[in-house]
């Protein structure tokens, strides 16, 4: 994917975060910073979400100095901007972990002859596949240390 976000891409960041007041909560710099740490994203939807995923976590940190604080009738409850932040970033977090490749759905090797959804059985009792259904057989003699 691209290294530097295009002005447009830029504005989306922010308006998607919500982070379109003045002064900005991140500087342009910050967010191309990290547009740029996701650059190995699949596709440019994967990196704009792993950008704003990372854009939530800096904003939290931040945000997790702000207090709750009232005057006279009225009140503000800054750590409901945490709270929210923090829903934001648990949205774009799977598309985080993709980015930076670390997708737990990784498969290793290969299962041939199996229908997509089908769930693969060895009819072998395990071992011609290379894992074992029950308690692996060690040959006599094996010692662990």
């Amino acid at each position: 994917m691209s290294d530097t976000p295009t002005s447009d891409q830029l504005s989306d960041l922010r308006i998607d975060i919500g982070d379109t007041g003045t002064p900005p909560g991140l500087t342009d710099a910050e967010v191309q910073r990290f547009w740029y740490r996701v650059r190995g994203a699949d596709d440019e939807v994967t990196q704009h979400e792993a950008t704003l995923a990372l854009m939530a976590r800096a904003l939290m940190s931040k945000g997790a100095k702000l207090r709750d604080h009232s005057t006279g009738n009225t009140s503000e409850r800054m750590s409901q901007v945490y709270d929210h932040l923090k829903d934001i970033y648990t949205m774009y977090k799977p598309a985080l972990n993709r980015a930076l490749g670390a997708n737990a759905d990784i498969a290793i090797g290969v299962v041939g002859g199996v229908e997509d959804g089908e769930v693969p059985f060895d009819e072998g009792g395990g071992s011609q596949l290379g894992y074992w259904a029950g308690s692996p057989q060690y040959p006599e003699g094996t010692e662990f240390a």
